[in-house]
């Protein structure tokens, strides 16, 4: 998945977590937030600009796989929030610097949705609002 900010693109990929001679893994990238290579799920953040990449991040996921797809990222107010298993990361743009990251979703959040003055997350298990600092404002869940 790509996303545009400013004069950058940003890719997004699926890092094959655990698999030490993965093509993936082999890269350098310039932070890694949330734990270790040991996660069930690891996405990748590509800061490109000219079609070289200026910046990058491994973003570790916690429990669930989940994937990247055109609901689990947005770029909004100079950051970048993305779903990652059954967290979600704030990144500012374009350092890549962490902003903050929540363990949203017991399991996994799905999808990602902006509103006039905050985040709704939509998991595996709940529907969360959150404010735009991670800070959750209600959260409703129900049976698996």
């Amino acid at each position: 998945m790509v996303l545009r900010y400013i004069d950058y693109e940003i890719e997004l990929l699926n890092l094959a977590p655990g698999i030490e001679n993965s093509a993936n893994n082999l890269k350098k990238y310039d932070f890694e937030y949330g734990g270790n290579k040991n996660s069930t799920v690891q996405h990748v953040v590509l800061l490109k600009q000219n079609g070289k990449v200026v910046k990058s991040v491994v973003l570790n996921g916690g429990k669930a796989q989940t994937s990247i797809h055109a609901k689990s990222a947005i770029v909004f107010d100079d950051m970048i929030i993305v779903c990652v298993s059954n967290r979600v990361y704030c990144l500012y743009l374009p350092s890549l610097a962490q902003r903050w990251v929540k363990e949203i979703d017991e399991i996994a959040c799905l999808q990602i949705f902006k509103t006039s003055e905050s985040y709704l997350i939509h998991g595996e298990l709940g529907i969360t609002r959150i404010d735009f600092d991670g800070n959750i404002i209600w959260s409703f869940s129900g049976a698996d």
